[in-house]
């Protein structure tokens, strides 16, 4: 037994190692430990959006099929100077928020985006996961003042996070007193006759579950650090599908392409949502999020044929979350608040808009697809593709989807009729439409239900929509613009700091700025980026951070039109109807 420990542990601590090793060539990332733990001052505001306060608790809460590890695990584990990892206040430092209290959906007081998946996994209970509000919901802060925005891009550092849980789980197994004390909270209500043989048990499976996380945390392990409010969303995606679903790890790709979270108002009226506009089926790209972040799945070869495809993806969740994003309004820019409008440059910022960006961000009245190609006559709001080669910002995140392929298994290869290798988008999209359609038939839902819960992104005769995009290189979204106040940075990797930054040459950019913060930059347009504790220091020199392009229009805008411009966007969250107001304050 001492040999199998040893050798065990230096398994562990080489993973472990691989995963905390920095990336040759790349900024080192600051300790996440060091990080001075931000915490709201003076009055706490909800911004109206048309949320009702039991239902953004559900947006927070409500399980989704993410099993990141069992719950008592997770409430039971200590960070090295003896705090709760799970403690909302030590959680702060990755960006995430704290809850609002304890209630029926959070019993256990957990930060807003950890929900208590509701099966009881046999020999490990409840298993607790992420839900979207992890990353799609953020604190803005103007003077003393933290204003909360449902649906916008969250400070969540995803990297960090995984990171430390997964060696707090390895530290606490190879530390014998973090270990008893782990045993003992996890074990407290066993009978005292049953305890000894519990705590057994538990060992045994601890072990397993620390080389199971430690592992996945290579898997998960960025080349690119991402920071806050940024993750290689796509490439997790894929490799939780064909790493950890086939147990394949020759289809290991690199974390490299970080992205920006987009905001979430709106998105169930667009066509298409991603970055790069390749899927619009609502219920496949919420099922995807989910697949990428914990959930179970049956594609390992052996897996018996009834077992195949299967997940813990909770369907009907994804679907409320869908109809609840349908109402949420965007965030409007309450000049009590946020500081007035400068109504003379927003109409001459009106006007730049509608010459130089409107035929690429769509503003109200919005352009619509046409309905009579619908299979429910429904229409929506168009979403641009441009063409890298017009956009010419960042390409790696378009190269890191491009240039991939994925080694089907016997379980798999069936869906691409027998190949042994595919392209990693086209695998991703099958195996995830597979597993939503199996979910959906076992549940006895008839095409008329599986319309529904695709958002009815449907053609007429029952087909797939697909976004055209001219050049073969790929194309990136340009999505409406309402709201993007509250949605900084910007690009798709998140790699400019201000809209007037935006608006201007490359060489007036910062090649150097510092996320973290969630002051607003009114007069800029984004968050104040100076350097300060805890903040990750963001390299636009690294590929994939590259903060070039976007040069609209061609001959450029002067420093007062950039303004003018900024003036006007402040003012899209009520030009379509979307005025709110300021609810009371908590």
């Amino acid at each position: 037994m001492p040999c199998f420990q040893a050798l065990l542990r230096s398994v562990v601590l080489v993973l472990t190692a691989a995963v905390l090793a920095p990336a040759t060539g790349f900024a080192k990332k600051p300790d996440p430990t060091k990080r001075t733990a931000p915490q709201p001052v003076g009055e706490m505001i909800y911004l109206d959006q048309g949320w009702s306060d039991a239902l953004r608790q559900k947006f927070y809460y409500t399980p989704q099929g993410s099993r990141m590890m069992p719950l008592s695990w997770f409430l039971a584990l200590e960070t090295k100077d003896g705090r709760s990892f799970a403690d909302p206040a030590q959680l702060t430092k990755y960006g995430l928020l704290p809850p609002d209290g304890a209630s029926t959906l959070n019993p256990h007081n957990l930060s807003v985006g950890l929900a208590i998946d509701p099966v009881d996994v046999p020999g490990l209970g409840k298993h607790i996961g992420l839900t979207c509000a992890a990353c799609h919901t953020g604190n803005v802060k103007v003077g003393s003042k933290t204003v909360r925005v449902s649906g916008t891009a969250s400070n969540f550092d995803f990297d960090s996070f995984y990171r430390d849980l997964a060696k707090t789980v390895s530290d606490t197994r190879f530390d014998e007193a973090r270990l008893r004390r782990f045993i003992g909270k996890v074990t407290k209500d066993v009978p005292a006759e049953a305890r000894a043989e519990a705590s057994q048990k538990l060992l045994g499976a601890f072990t397993a579950f620390t080389t199971k996380i430690t592992a996945d945390a290579i898997v998960r392990s960025p080349t690119v650090e991402s920071g806050f409010g940024r993750v290689d969303a796509l490439t997790q995606i894929f490799n939780a599908l064909g790493v950890n679903g086939q147990g394949n790890w020759t289809n290991l790709h690199p974390v490299r392409a970080p992205v920006a979270y987009p905001h979430l108002w709106l998105t169930p009226q667009y066509d298409f949502v991603q970055w790069n506009p390749i899927a619009s089926n609502a219920i496949g790209r919420n099922g995807g999020q989910v697949l990428g972040v914990f959930a179970d799945t049956q594609l390992a070869n052996g897996t018996p044929k009834k077992q195949q495809f299967r997940s813990s993806m909770i369907i009907d969740n994804l679907h409320q979350l869908e109809r609840w994003v349908a109402i949420l309004r965007p965030p409007v820019w309450d000049e009590s608040i946020f500081g007035p409008i400068d109504q003379v440059r927003a109409k001459r910022g009106a006007d730049i808009y509608r010459r130089d960006c409107q035929s690429c961000h769509a503003a109200p009245p919005y352009k619509r697809t046409d309905p009579t190609n619908n299979i429910a006559g429904i229409s929506f709001i168009e979403i641009n593709a441009v063409p890298i080669g017009k956009v010419a910002t960042d390409t790696l995140y378009l190269r890191n989807v491009g240039a991939r392929n994925i080694f089907t298994n016997d379980v798999t290869q069936a869906l691409f009729g027998g190949r042994s290798v595919v392209p990693m988008a086209e695998y991703a999209i099958g195996v995830a439409a597979k597993i939503v359609i199996k979910e959906m038939e076992e549940k006895g839902y008839g095409p008329r239900k599986q319309a529904e819960l695709s958002g009815f992104r449907l053609t007429k005769d029952g087909g797939r929509l697909v976004k055209p995009c001219e050049g073969g290189s790929g194309c990136y979204k340009a999505g409406p613009l309402t709201g993007v106040w509250a949605s900084g940075p910007y690009l798709h990797n998140g790699s400019v700091p201000t809209v007037y930054e935006l608006l201007s040459p490359v060489s007036e950019r910062r090649s150097v700025f510092w996320m973290g913060g969630r002051q607003l930059d009114a007069k800029r347009l984004g968050f104040k980026s100076e350097n300060g504790p805890g903040r990750f220091k963001f390299d636009t020199a690294i590929d994939g951070n590259r903060n070039t392009g976007h040069l609209f229009p061609p001959r450029g805008l002067t420093p007062d039109e950039r303004l003018d411009v900024i003036e006007y966007l402040k003012t899209l969250g009520s030009l379509d109807g979307a005025a709110g107001t300021i609810g009371a304050a908590r």
